[in-house]
């Protein structure tokens, strides 16, 4: 759930306008940074729930190599979706419509990164919340 409200966000982010009111994207902004919060350190804690203590050097290290590549994909991504909406619409610079693709890109990504998550067993990291697989 979380991660579809992650993925909402970032696709309202791109609706934004000069007209937007400010305290409504105030608030857009504060629910998106409490959830990509949220799912950040929820999957960074599961991302170590099966690993052997012996492992787990190793494992922070591949996670942090992981992680960092997933945000210069989606950096990478956006940038070309916005310059590919420059040049579609004629634009020498950055204008606040060439960003909208970019945020809907961004955010579809997220969306469709669930359908990965949702193949999970329900007691997938259970163990690090100190529940065991029997509950």
């Amino acid at each position: 759930l979380n991660g579809c409200v992650t993925g909402a966000y970032l696709m309202t982010c791109g609706m934004f306008r000069v007209s937007t009111p400010f305290l409504l994207m105030i608030g857009v902004l504060f629910v998106g940074g409490l959830s990509r919060s949220i799912q950040y350190t929820s999957l960074t804690t599961l991302s170590y729930a099966e690993i052997p203590k012996n492992l787990m050097s190793s494992a922070t290290s591949f996670s942090a190599l992981i992680q960092q590549f997933a945000q210069s994909f989606g950096v990478g991504l956006t940038a070309l979706v916005v310059r590919y909406a420059m040049v579609q619409r004629g634009h020498a610079i950055v204008a606040p419509v060439d960003l909208m693709p970019g945020f809907w890109t961004i955010g579809i990504a997220s969306l469709v990164s669930m359908a990965f998550f949702l193949r999970l067993h329900a007691q997938a990291g259970a163990a690090m919340g100190g529940r065991g697989k029997d509950e």
